[in-house]
């Protein structure tokens, strides 16, 4: 109080809502500490909300001032994409309120699941994929790209890839099985977004044609594999695939990018199934080749035919053992 008896409060120093989001990986033994890119943040205060979108080190500034706590939130969304908890509601994690800095490590639950989710559609999205197509943009559809978390275990499959474009709300791609591990869900949602960009390099009827004919259905997977394979070996570079018991998901791109020779080393990569001593080696064709000898084609052998008539390959001539060994 002043000798005037005038009373003056002292309002709290202002400060701007900052900090650090990252994950636990458990792809390898001990756990690493992944640095989460891309991710939305809000910092709210009553009906006053910042937003900030996180660095490569996984930090964010709201770039704004506040004088008291403010409540923290990430909502996995982009705006090409947006994670679902389940089929509709919004997947978010709920931070704390306080007047500090948040630093937050995710390393359990559905969060961890959404994160994963996140960093592969944030690659595929966003970030250097060797100049391939992206999935469609939310420009390209009815609304953003949807894909929904779900706790299931129990499910033959790992994702799935529902339609090609939105009907309604629901959500054109499915995540399950949260209990595998990072690399594996990171590559599963890669697979499903690469059927989405697969709209993309076909007409819209075409891709039909491919859901509803057997014998080219190969191509249909075999494309997401091999799409799949190639990124994710941007994330993880000693990424190896995986072998398939069901013949239309192969392993053709994988044998057409790598030399035979390297199999059993510990860098890249394996072939499953081939046999490098044969003779048929193939190698060194590119993930941007090998997709654009796919645009507007139906059938596995067009797109052989493509690849072979469009590029340049020292092994070239033996493209076709590849497909026959693999179909």
């Amino acid at each position: 109080m002043t000798s005037g008896g005038e009373l003056f409060l002292s309002l709290p120093n202002k400060w701007t809502p900052s900090g650090t989001i990252r994950m636990e990986d458990n792809t390898f033994s001990p756990a690493t500490t992944v640095k989460l890119r891309g991710v939305k943040v809000h910092a709210r205060r009553w009906f006053e909300i910042r937003e900030a979108i996180t660095d490569i080190n996984g930090n964010f500034n709201v770039g704004h001032q506040f004088r008291y706590p403010v409540n923290y939130t990430i909502k996995w969304e982009r705006s090409d994409f947006e994670i679902r908890h389940k089929r509709v509601g919004q997947a978010y994690f709920n931070g704390p309120e306080q007047k500090s800095s948040w630093n937050l490590n995710i390393s359990s639950g559905y969060s961890r699941l959404y994160a994963i989710i996140h960093r592969a559609a944030h690659r595929y999205y966003y970030e250097a994929i060797e100049d391939l197509a992206r999935p469609p943009r939310k420009n390209e559809q009815w609304g953003r790209m949807t894909i929904g978390a779900y706790d299931w275990d129990d499910v033959n499959l790992n994702g799935q890839c529902i339609m090609a474009r939105k009907v309604l709300s629901l959500p054109e791609i499915k995540i399950f099985k949260r209990n595998h591990d990072c690399e594996e869900i990171f590559s599963t949602t890669l697979h499903e977004l690469a059927h989405a960009s697969h709209w993309n390099l076909v007409s819209y009827t075409d891709y039909y044609y491919f859901q509803g004919s057997p014998s080219s259905y190969v191509v249909h997977e075999t494309f997401a594999v091999g799409i799949s394979y190639a990124l994710t070996r941007l994330e993880y570079p000693l990424h190896k695939g995986k072998s398939y018991t069901n013949p239309d998901y192969s392993n053709i791109i994988m044998d057409l990018i790598d030399n035979p020779t390297m199999e059993g080393t510990s860098g890249p990569p394996l072939n499953f199934g081939w046999n490098s001593d044969d003779g048929e080696a193939v190698t060194d064709y590119t993930i941007k080749q090998i997709q654009d000898a796919l645009v507007g084609e139906k059938t596995l052998y067009g797109w052989r035919d493509n690849l072979k008539e469009d590029t340049n390959n020292a092994t070239e001539n033996n493209v076709d053992a590849v497909f026959d060994h693999w179909w």
